[in-house]
């Protein structure tokens, strides 16, 4: 009888410690991560237009997403990173734009530059197809080295791809492919910057 209770003890223990591994995991999914990391204070807003990435040295890179006409100086004081007026004057009112990379530099320089294919690819923002290498088309499934000389040349032929739909002028790409591929570009005016 001994050993039966100390296996009914066992089973109780299990069962506390599942319960409240299974509590913790459901805990987690709610509760935002509380690391060193300061979320700026719109970031709950919920409707985001601009994706930034941000580096630089003494501070934690990530990517962040904006509300629309969100300035370089409200978002590095919401990071808390510096008070924008250490910086040059004309910065904190620049307007951040889709897909920008700012790198913090020593004496408090700022480089501000275009997000990289794969970059963009990751974050699923669409690519001008005009700007692309073929390296860069590559990157997209459903596109090899053949078909991105394909494209290239149809692009330099027409002085530009006016609209994703022009990739049906290849040979080989039909509206099931061209639904396939399509969201990973934009033409011109189509792109958001």
């Amino acid at each position: 009888m001994n050993f039966m209770n100390h296996l009914e003890k066992q089973y109780d223990g299990v069962i506390i410690i599942l319960f409240l591994m299974m509590l913790s995991y459901l805990l987690s999914l709610f509760t935002p991560f509380s690391g060193n990391k300061v979320m700026p204070s719109y970031c709950n807003q919920g409707h985001f237009d601009i994706v930034v990435g941000i580096s630089g040295k003494n501070i934690d890179g990530g990517i962040y997403f904006l509300p629309p006409k969100t300035r370089l100086g409200e978002f590095l004081h919401n990071l808390k990173i510096q008070e924008s007026a250490s910086f040059d004057k004309e910065l904190p009112n620049i307007p951040l734009k889709n897909a920008q990379n700012i790198f913090l530099l020593k004496g408090n320089k700022i480089n501000i530059t275009e997000m990289n294919a794969a970059q963009k690819l990751i974050l699923d923002i669409p690519i001008n197809i005009n700007e692309m290498s073929i390296q860069e088309l590559t990157l997209i499934p459903g596109i090899g080295l053949k078909r991105a000389e394909q494209i290239i040349q149809l692009r330099e032929k027409r002085g530009g791809i006016k609209a994703v739909e022009d990739l049906m002028m290849i040979k080989g790409i039909k509206e099931k492919t061209l639904e396939k591929i399509k969201g990973y570009f934009c033409t011109g005016n189509d792109c958001r910057k």
